[in-house]
């Protein structure tokens, strides 16, 4: 539940100004008792609640204000989903995100181009994919004249020459490479390398590993070099009897490596990434290499395209017409040999190079790849995690991803958590994914968990979302846990994920999550459920039927708990990004969801009118509230038209931007909520001569009578101490705003010079600002005062001079 929001109480001086008269003989000190409201405004008598016969009075739900008073209590602090400095921190996160997606040249979508196709390349390994292999042959031979390329434009890793030397001398090699590290080459590369016995060594690529796994294997001839791929076997061929990477331990290394001594012959084993019994020995024995270093890609292409013996020119003029091209930034993103090999063909074969930079860089492919290729709970996991919390801590991802294990894997089924070390995964199966510290972070940053080539994190999501199919339920459930999480960072980037998976099917989205959450009682949850609709907003086409259901939901009667829900989300969404886009549309959202029997939607009104001031739709949103308030009287409508003026009005506006960072360029990772920005000031105070008309106006609407008139003066007050105090132009601001509000007719120079005197002169709070702009008022020429009404003897209350 989240907490009660704590009000601005009122000082002793103000409760005695908002209560009935003194009584006879009795003024108060410092000045006359001011009006409360004014004679030309009388006050209308309010219209019965509706009830019917044996109705009770509804209990309040889940956090709503359910009078009045409530309502207007909860604008003196808010609640913990809107408070500016979280709004700032999770707007900030949006923003980078959406325009990460929005500046980058994503090429065909998933849905178009990999995703039910069967175009999809597999090569660049020696087999084909993950299924079982042909059966019928055990072997095959290795025409290594037939590999000239990998031969030729061989560009040596860093410890080539330790997986050569453990070759010839051990005799047996295992080499746990993920796909995609150029291990294709390196094993021709290692085979063309192998000494000659009594004569030429035959290498062979070995299919039927039945008699490998089996104790005493010897090879049937000499001299013979064999090639094992293991990587990808599925269980099936274990339990057939086939070797397989788990069962390759340090008896079989030693027994097989004799025997391969023996008969002269060699043998690399291509395992993937080592699990099972290999991951316990994979550290300790001189037979396993988990890594051979990694190659930097341009000097792959520079040796495909230019060969061993270049000039300078020409090694010029290459970077040059990659840098135009951005092939150059593309290597930088895409440190694969594959995608090297693949850009140097290009050039060599005279390919238009923007074209294929564009199919290189689209992720879609990789994705489907890997996730073809790897569909281990564990892989899916953690690939899911980050691709919903790209950017942020490890731990963060790693508990996340913990978290979806748990929910993918049925129980009886499930390994120990123990047994699951993401990390030790990173370089293998998960070799596109980065966790590194943040440049400039500092040495007490936390690493970060990123994609190495940008939109690869939408691309997951998609591919996740539509092709799991038995995993959504799952997604759903954990994205619900992350959108509702207490650090207000991940609550932001999993309502983004959740965006991009809408935007793959909105209507399905709409019915299987959005409006599920939105009619949640959880104020974060419907947060979540407003940026989903907020994000889908600025898809192309869609904009106008967001705003469609916007407004249905706004308009939605009834005061039970699911339409007030409903219209609090469409409120909160109105407060966001398509707002900005278009102000009148939302103001008229807001309006709806405002004018409504119940005062619930009050605080979330309120809060998207800051909002869109902070977005700088101030114009707009003053010319709707004097529209809204132009009766001036005391309907429920005026107000809270006016209480969420007053809100806006006075509230701190953190830039945004600045308190996602904080002091030093980096949010302190030690704080549970963010810290308040310092320099926060509220808009439409500092802002004031831009709209000093409407300002003024509404100001002195606010001012003329309960319950606002409460609300403004204790605002008012808090203005003066918080930011008038110090910074000069903001109470050159304030003093030119209330003068102004004292030339108006009626009681407002009375009422602010009573005030202004008792805020100067109070013992505990003595305010320098409001004893100056009193000295100011006390000098300027107070408006004549209003006619009496007809037939009416008029009440004349003396003033008093400071």
């Amino acid at each position: 539940m989240p907490r009660r929001p704590v009000s601005v109480q009122p000082t002793k001086a103000e409760t005695m100004s908002q209560s009935d008269e003194p009584g006879p003989g009795k003024e108060p000190a410092g000045g006359t008792q001011p009006p409360e409201n004014d004679p030309k405004q009388p006050a209308e008598p309010q219209a019965p609640e509706r009830s019917g016969p044996g109705d009770a009075p509804e209990p309040p739900d889940e956090g709503f204000p359910s009078t009045e008073e409530d309502a207007l209590r909860a604008l003196g602090d808010g609640d913990d989903t809107g408070r500016p400095a979280q709004h700032a921190q999770y707007m900030d996160i949006i923003k980078q995100i959406v325009g990460r997606y929005a500046g980058a040249d994503a090429g065909p979508s998933i849905g178009t181009l990999a995703l039910f196709q069967d175009s999809v390349e597999f090569a660049g390994d020696l087999n084909a994919g993950a299924g079982p292999r042909p059966r019928g042959r055990a072997d095959s031979r290795i025409d290594l004249s037939r590999h000239g390329a990998h031969l030729a434009a061989f560009v040596e890793p860093p410890h080539f020459p330790t997986a050569r030397n453990v070759l010839t001398e051990r005799h047996l090699l295992v080499l746990t490479l993920p796909p995609g590290t150029g291990r294709e080459a390196l094993v021709y590369n290692l085979l063309a390398r192998l000494p000659d016995g009594a004569g030429p060594v035959e290498c062979r690529l070995l299919s039927d590993t039945t008699d490998l796994s089996a104790p005493g294997w010897r090879p049937k001839e000499e001299d013979r070099a064999f090639v094992v791929d293991l990587d990808g076997v599925i269980e099936a061929r274990a339990e057939e009897g086939g070797l397989s990477p788990d069962r390759i331990d340090e008896r079989w290394i030693h027994e097989t490596a004799a025997a391969l001594r023996a008969a002269r012959s060699y043998m690399i084993v291509l395992t993937g990434p080592a699990r099972g019994a290999l991951l316990e020995i994979a550290d300790h024995s001189s037979h396993v290499l988990t890594g051979i270093g990694r190659v930097h890609p341009m000097r792959i292409v520079e040796r495909r395209v230019l060969g061993t013996s270049h000039t300078r020119d020409q090694l010029t003029e290459l970077h040059g017409r990659l840098a135009a091209c951005g092939g150059e930034e593309l290597l930088r993103e895409c440190t694969e040999p594959r995608i090297a090999a693949r850009l140097a063909d290009a050039v060599k074969d005279g390919r238009d190079l923007d074209g294929v930079v564009r199919e290189l860089r689209d992720p879609t492919g990789e994705v489907h790849r890997r996730l073809s290729r790897y569909r281990e709970p564990e892989h899916v996991a953690f690939a899911l995690a980050a691709a919903v919390l790209e950017g942020a801590g490890y731990l963060t991802v790693s508990d996340a991803a913990l978290d979806l294990y748990a929910r993918l894997v049925p129980e009886e089924q499930a390994p120990p958590l123990s047994r699951l070390r993401f990390r030790d995964r990173l370089g293998a199966e998960q070799a596109w994914i980065e966790v590194a510290v943040p440049r400039g972070g500092g040495p007490q940053q936390a690493p970060r968990v990123r994609f190495r080539r940008p939109l690869v994190q939408q691309a997951v999501l998609e591919y996740a979302w539509t092709y799991l199919d038995s995993d959504r339920p799952a997604f759903v459930s954990w994205l619900r846990r992350l959108v509702t999480h207490p650090d207000v960072e991940v609550r932001a980037r999993a309502a983004v994920a959740a965006g991009v998976l809408a935007g793959t099917d909105p209507v399905h989205a709409l019915h299987r999550f959005v409006r599920p959450w939105a009619l949640d009682g959880s104020p974060v949850l419907r947060q979540a459920a407003a940026t989903v609709l907020d994000l889908l907003g600025g898809r192309p086409g869609l904009a106008d039927e967001i705003w469609e259901l916007l407004e249905e939901w706004a308009a939605e009667s009834g005061t039970g708990p699911a339409p007030r829900r409903l219209a609090l989300a469409a409120g909160t969404a109105a407060g966001g990004i398509m707002g900005r886009r278009d102000p009148d549309r939302a103001l008229r959202v807001l309006r709806t969801a405002l004018d409504r029997e119940d005062w619930a939607t009050l605080p979330t009104v309120a809060l998207s009118v800051l909002h869109l001031v902070e977005l700088g739709r101030t114009a707009q949103v003053l010319t709707a509230l004097l529209e809204w308030s132009a009766p001036q009287d005391t309907s429920p409508l005026v107000t809270k038209t006016l209480s969420a003026f007053v809100f806006a009005a006075t509230e701190p506006a953190p830039e945004i931007g600045r308190v996602a960072r904080g002091e030093g360029g980096a949010r302190s990772r030690l704080r549970l909520a963010p810290a308040s920005d310092k320099d926060a000031k509220p808009l439409l105070l500092t802002g004031t001569a831009a709209h000093r008309t409407p300002l003024v106006e509404l100001w002195a609407r606010s001012l003329a009578r309960k319950p606002v008139q409460t609300q403004a003066l204790a605002r008012l007050r808090r203005c003066l101490e918080t930011y008038a105090g110090d910074d000069m132009d903001v109470r050159s601001g304030m003093r030119d705003l209330i003068l102004s509000i004292a030339a108006l007719p009626g009681q407002h120079h009375q009422r602010l010079t009573y005030h202004l005197q008792q805020w100067a002169r109070d013992r505990e709070r003595p305010n320098e600002a409001a004893k100056q702009i009193h000295a100011a008022l006390a000098r300027s020429t107070p408006p004549p005062p209003p006619p009496p009404p007809s037939g009416t003897a008029r009440l004349v209350l003396p003033w008093k001079e400071s």
